[in-house]
């Protein structure tokens, strides 16, 4: 994650604004945290439910 990290500030030092900086790492972080609960919904990915998903 370190890379990650380095691009990250690296961007932020080219678009000039620690704002900047602070929003992606924010938003990096929120889809970390979402990538890690993905599993807890496996359960509802199943053809039974498939008529929820066009709701």
């Amino acid at each position: 994650m370190s890379d990650l990290r380095q691009n990250l500030e690296t961007l932020a030092k080219m678009s000039e604004g620690e704002d900047t900086f602070t929003a992606l790492e924010e938003n990096l972080e929120l889809l970390g945290s979402l990538k890690i609960a993905e599993p807890a919904f496996a359960d509802w990915d199943n053809e039974e439910d498939a008529v929820y998903d066009q709701v």
